[in-house]
């Protein structure tokens, strides 16, 4: 038995039962497979071999003996190097599974963020009379270059004349009763005119011209906004002065509190909050007795902590960032905004037509902040370009 293994094995060596319908090159025998099919024959069929299809032995007769009858059996040819013995043949379609696990992973993220987007749907269609809190950042030169947060000029004055042939009743941010405790009564007042009620709000924390371009159209069509400022950068470079602060009290508008250096209250102990909450309503006392304690939270992150600071310490309404339209049962501190974008995004009257827009960017912001939570903010920040003052 070895001395007819070995001359399988041997280069050149043609094999027992190998017959003259063989294949192979020169050099080349059918090893070991060529031996077991001379005792175990098998139906004929083609086979691929460890590289691809190539030359087959055929193995005739039950002993290999081109007298006796029998099944012909071919096999792949495995090359004379006693070594491809061992060699682990190529696992074929081993893609295949992996595939199937992936697309089961999308099918199910698809099916998460489908419920999830009708159910945002489902809560911004229902009211009758659609009231709409908007948040516009910084308004600019048509000439500038734009940055996503940034509305230019020429955009802003279209919003407005929009809204105005809308039929959209603008309405003054700030509650005519500061000691309600939700929005009921304040709708009930804003709806009794139009079924469209817009609040214009602005967080004026990045270099902008609001006194010559954004005040100026309010004025001129009667309508009425809140400015939020970041009391600890008045009268920094390019950003809102005190000056700016005297022309929007006079023009009407109402200007509340963006935090005094703009940290996410979510994100610094209890006392930092309170620290630097407490010095921005102290400083707008003393800019205007015009100023009224009204806070918009920044970055629109905010907890219950947040809120019971903000509370103990004078600010009566709170706006944050999660958007959606205001319903009566709203609390006051809880206010949430439609974001206005300047990268050709709607206008605050297609807002207000079209809940599915709203919906759908309450679901954006929602999965963003999860995100956030998950991957951390200096991650986030650095994935989404979102740094302060960029």
């Amino acid at each position: 038995m070895a001395g007819r293994r070995a001359a399988l094995l041997r280069p050149g060596a043609p094999g027992p039962g190998v017959s003259s319908r063989s294949r192979l090159p020169p050099g080349d025998t059918g090893g070991w497979r060529a031996f077991l099919g001379h005792c175990i024959p098998t139906p004929a069929r083609d086979h691929r071999g460890p590289w691809g299809r190539g030359p087959s032995v055929a193995v005739t007769g039950m002993r290999g003996s081109p007298e006796l009858p029998g099944p012909t059996v071919r096999f792949p040819n495995v090359r004379s190097d006693p070594l491809s013995l061992w060699r682990p043949r190529p696992v074929r379609n081993a893609w295949k599974p992996v595939f199937g696990v992936l697309l089961a992973l999308v099918g199910l993220a698809v099916l998460v963020a489908s419920v999830s987007l009708a159910v945002e749907w489902r809560q911004n269609a229902a009211p009758d009379c659609r009231v709409g809190a908007f948040m516009y950042h910084a308004v600019v030169p048509d000439s500038a270059p734009g940055r996503r947060f940034d509305i230019r000029h020429s955009d802003f004055v279209r919003h407005l004349e929009e809204l105005h042939e809308a039929g959209v009743n603008v309405v003054d941010p700030q509650l005519a009763d500061p000691g309600e405790a939700t929005l009921a009564r304040a709708i009930d007042e804003w709806c009794s005119d139009s079924s469209r009620v817009a609040l214009i709000t602005f967080d004026a924390e990045t270099p902008s011209y609001h006194s010559e371009l954004s005040v100026p159209p309010l004025r001129t069509m009667g309508m009425q906004a809140a400015y939020f400022v970041v009391t600890g950068f008045l009268d920094a470079e390019g950003w809102v002065s005190r000056d700016d602060v005297e022309v929007m009290l006079e023009a009407g508008m109402r200007v509340g509190s963006h935090s005094h250096e703009h940290p996410l209250m979510t994100r610094v102990p209890r006392e930092v909050a309170r620290a630097d909450l407490s010095r921005s309503i102290a400083e707008l006392r003393t800019i205007s007795a015009g100023a009224v304690p009204m806070l918009a939270l920044p970055g629109g992150r905010f907890d219950e902590e947040t809120l019971v600071t903000a509370r103990e310490l004078g600010f009566v309404q709170v706006f944050n960032s999660a958007p959606c339209y205001l319903t009566p049962e709203l609390p006051v501190d809880r206010i949430c905004r439609i974001e206005v974008r300047g990268d050709g995004g709607p206008s605050p009257a297609q807002f207000l037509e079209s809940p599915f827009r709203v919906g759908l960017q309450g679901w954006s912001w929602r999965w963003k902040r999860r995100i956030e939570r998950m991957a951390g903010e200096r991650i986030w920040n650095s994935l989404s370009g979102m740094r302060y003052g960029e």
